[in-house]
């Protein structure tokens, strides 16, 4: 009689571990997932991936990527007769706040064609993204543009006060490029702005 009580309490304890962990095992313990298994089949589980939430872009090697973007003449491509299509040589976005002031927004990208890029179509892409949600709608931020020497690359900065009601941790480069020979090319390339956590 006790041999039995045992095993109906060792039955019931066996359920239990196998009920908590939410059938990850076998009826009686003997097929279990061991943890590492289990993240696995967790984080391989597209249903289940999560959108990114503010401020969290650990994955991104912020460091090479400023320097991608710092280092722009040296990415710039040749002048060429040729055409060609623009290139994205390096962006990025992050939020500078001090006490007592709104959080800043900045952006910078660098774009590259090596048929040339005139200034005035380069204001007309800070103007379009200086338009997005991501700033704040009662200031205008400022836009730098600089053009290397053979105007086939160019460094654009916005600096200006984060929208405090952002709701997204990207900011849309969303603009058409057209260089000195007519050729078009567009981009949509959300661009994750680093710490939205400090707005």
């Amino acid at each position: 009689m006790l041999a039995s009580i045992f095993h109906g309490a060792q039955g019931l304890f066996i359920w239990t571990l196998d009920w908590l962990s939410f059938g990850a095992s076998g009826l009686h313990g003997s097929d279990s997932l061991d943890t590492a298994e289990a993240s696995t089949s967790h984080l391989n589980d597209v249903s289940r991936v999560q959108l990114t939430p503010k401020g969290q872009f650990e994955q991104v090697d912020r460091t090479s990527v400023l320097e991608q973007v710092a280092t722009w003449t040296e990415l710039a491509p040749a002048p060429q007769a040729a055409p060609e299509d623009a290139l994205l040589l390096g962006a990025a976005a992050w939020i500078e706040s001090t006490e007592n002031t709104d959080a800043d927004l900045i952006v910078q990208f660098a774009l590259g064609d090596a048929n040339g890029l005139s200034a005035q179509m380069l204001d007309a892409i800070g103007a379009e993204v200086a338009a997005t949600d991501a700033f704040s709608p009662l200031i205008q931020p400022t836009t730098t543009v600089t053009l290397n020497d053979d105007e086939t690359a160019a460094h654009i900065t916005l600096v200006g006060t984060a929208n405090a009601s952002l709701a997204d941790v990207y900011v849309p480069l969303t603009f058409d490029v057209i260089d000195d020979l007519g050729d078009v090319t567009g981009f949509d390339t959300p661009i994750g702005i680093w710490n939205t956590d400090l707005i």
